[in-house]
């Protein structure tokens, strides 16, 4: 089995409740998406980490 990058899981823990909670309607239309905000309730840092080639 392939070892599944740090990047790669951070980016599951954010896209999978990003994209329920607006599917579930918990973002409306036209709501501003805060980095900062999404950071605090997602629990990850806003820092960028570049994926190692």
């Amino acid at each position: 089995m392939a070892k599944q990058s740090t990047f790669t899981i951070a980016a599951d823990a954010v896209h999978k409740p990003l994209c329920n909670a607006i599917l579930s309607a918990d973002y409306r239309p036209n709501h501003r998406l805060v980095e900062q905000e999404l950071s605090t309730q997602l629990n990850v840092s806003r820092a960028l980490r570049l994926e190692p080639r």
